[in-house]
C-alpha cells in the first residue's frame, strides 16, 4: 500500500484570513464599549502606551519612537489629548528641560475603555488549554519580531529581545528560561510582551539568544 500524500502546510493566506475574522471581534467591540470623546486610531494608541508606562516617564519622542509615528503627527495628537484634558503635561523630574506626559484622571478611564478586551474574546481565549495559549503566545512574538526586523512594527519591550533573558537556561520544560532581573527560573505562558525592566540586549547577546529559543536546544550555562 502507498503511502498517503503529505498534507500541505497552512498557507499564509489562511492564517491571516484567520487572523483578520479576530480583529473583526477586535473592532466590534471597541464599537459596543462606545468612546464619547471620538479618538482617533493613534490617540487610542498613545492613551494605551502612557496608561502602561510609569507615570512621568515619556517624552513626545518617546511615544513617537514606541509607536512608530512621525514626530509632528504625535505632537498633533498628543496637543489633542492635552486639549481634551485626557493628558497632562509637566517637566521631568529626571530631565528639567523635558517635557513628560501622564493621563488624567478622565484619560485614565479613557485609557481603560480604550484597552478592555471583548468578552466574547476573552471567553474564546479561556477555553483553550495552558499549552494551547502559551503556543499562541510563542507564535505571536515571533511574528512581532519578525515585523520588528523588516522595520514594520517598532521595537516592542520584549523578553525575547532582553538582556536579563536566558533561553533554555534549565531543563524543566515548564520553566526552561531564566530571568536575571528577578534571578528566578520561568516558561513560555509568562513570556512578556511589553516589561517595563526590560534593557535591550546588544546584538552579540540578542541574536543568538533568539536562535537559541526559536530552536528550543538543550540548555546550557547561563552567559
Amino acid at each position: 500500500m502507498s503511502a498517503p500524500p503529505p498534507q500541505p502546510d497552512a498557507s499564509p493566506d489562511r492564517i491571516a484570513s484567520g487572523l483578520a475574522r479576530l480583529s473583526t471581534v477586535l473592532k466590534q467591540g471597541a464599537l459596543r464599549q462606545g468612546s464619547s470623546q471620538q479618538l482617533s486610531p493613534t490617540q487610542q494608541q498613545v492613551l494605551t502606551l502612557v496608561s502602561v508606562r510609569p507615570a512621568n516617564s515619556l517624552t513626545l519622542k518617546d511615544i513617537a519612537a514606541h509607536l512608530g509615528l512621525k514626530t509632528p503627527s504625535t505632537s498633533r495628537s498628543v496637543a489633542t489629548l492635552v486639549g481634551k484634558q485626557l493628558l497632562s503635561k509637566k517637566t521631568s523630574p529626571i530631565d528639567a528641560r523635558a517635557i513628560v506626559f501622564a493621563l488624567t484622571p478622565a484619560g485614565r478611564h479613557e485609557a481603560g475603555i480604550t484597552t478592555e478586551w471583548p468578552d466574547a474574546l476573552l471567553a474564546a481565549i479561556e477555553e483553550l488549554a495552558a499549552d494551547e495559549r502559551a503556543a499562541i503566545l510563542r507564535m505571536l512574538i515571533k511574528m512581532i519580531r519578525q515585523l520588528q526586523e523588516n522595520g514594520d512594527l517598532p521595537r516592542q519591550r520584549m523578553c525575547v529581545d532582553c538582556d536579563h533573558f536566558h533561553p533554555y537556561a534549565y531543563a524543566n520544560p515548564e520553566q526552561p528560561h531564566h530571568c536575571d532581573y528577578v534571578g528566578a527560573p520561568f516558561g513560555d505562558r509568562e513570556l512578556r510582551l511589553d516589561c517595563n525592566e526590560q534593557q535591550f540586549a546588544p546584538e552579540h547577546h540578542r541574536q543568538p539568544r533568539w536562535q537559541l529559543f526559536i530552536n528550543g536546544q538543550p540548555p546550557k550555562e547561563i552567559a
